[in-house]
């Protein structure tokens, strides 16, 4: 555990299924540290939890792609020092119906 996290911004997503029809609304706050102490819980009634590289994230199966990836590259920018870690982004994802 640690108390160093960075909120360096949210995420909103909406995803609807074949007839229109609200699956998810939610909103995450992305948070960013590099001191990590203690042990990871892993799983929960939510789901299953892991450390895992940020070079490999793309690779997983199971994964909302186009929402992590705009994550993926606000990371990127804050740790190029492209971007300051205080400054918030706001990234909003919606879209096209899937098929549940």
């Amino acid at each position: 555990m640690t108390d160093n996290f960075k909120i360096i911004g949210n995420l909103h997503q909406i995803r609807r299924n074949i007839k229109g029809e609200v699956i998810e609304d939610g909103v995450f706050y992305i948070c960013y540290t590099d001191q990590v102490l203690g042990t990871l819980i892993e799983h929960s009634i939510e789901g299953e939890y892991f450390w895992i590289e940020l070079e490999k994230v793309k690779d997983l199966a199971k994964l909302f792609k186009p929402s992590v990836e705009a994550v993926i590259k606000e990371i990127q920018k804050r740790l190029s020092g492209k971007v300051d870690f205080s400054n918030q982004f706001i990234y909003e994802y919606l879209p096209e119906v899937e098929e549940y």
